[in-house]
């Protein structure tokens, strides 16, 4: 899980070799038209993930590759403690034991 991706120079993270598989907010916006303007997936639970499960730290670095392209400094990622986790993912309003 990840908290605070890279607003303040920061991608905090609880587990840096955990494997995520993102999935894009447009992709996100399709399934929900179509779900909600037609039958087609009716009745139907889908699936939505990225086409890649990475690391933490790999997605970290993908986000860095782009931000140099574009001249920004790169994002930093930071294990936290668990204790510290669970006080960041609080503060964003993420309830405990999600």
């Amino acid at each position: 899980m990840v908290a605070n991706d890279g607003a303040d120079g920061q991608s905090n993270t609880d587990i840096p070799n955990a494997h995520i598989a993102t999935v894009a907010e447009d992709d996100v916006a399709a399934v929900a038209v179509v779900s909600l303007t037609t039958d087609k997936l009716l009745g139907r639970a889908e699936m939505l993930t990225g086409p890649d499960s990475i690391t933490q730290q790999e997605r970290v670095a993908t986000i860095n590759r782009l931000r140099e392209r574009e001249g920004k400094k790169p994002v930093e990622m930071v294990a936290l403690s668990p204790k510290n986790w669970k006080a960041k993912v609080a503060k964003v309003g993420i309830p405990d034991g999600l």
